[in-house]
């Protein structure tokens, strides 16, 4: 399973998936995500891939040989930029449910 990542420049990326709780992400939820995409650990971090990203193109982001026990998940991906990787965005999908 996974999802595709499109960027306007070449990047490399940390994704992952994510135990969702009950009420919505905070902006503490997001600082701590962050953190566990930059090489932490905790913040319901379920399983993480990573590679590169070609701009332009839709880029398939993998979590191969994963499964999900039943429950609320979300995915997040952290780019960095080729040409600076201190330059990232953190994008945060919604919940979704594996049943």
């Amino acid at each position: 399973f996974g999802f595709r990542v499109t960027a306007a420049e070449a990047a490399g990326f940390r994704a992952g998936v994510f135990r969702a709780g009950r009420r919505g992400l905070a902006e503490t939820d997001r600082s701590a995500i962050a953190a566990a995409l930059a090489g932490g650990s905790g913040a319901g971090l379920v399983v993480r891939a990573s590679g590169g990203v070609r701009a332009y193109w839709q880029n398939d982001v993998q979590f191969a040989g994963a499964t999900l026990t039943p429950g609320r998940y979300f995915y997040a991906v952290r780019l960095a930029a080729e040409t600076n990787p201190r330059r990232t965005t953190l994008l945060v999908g919604t919940p979704f449910r594996v049943r």
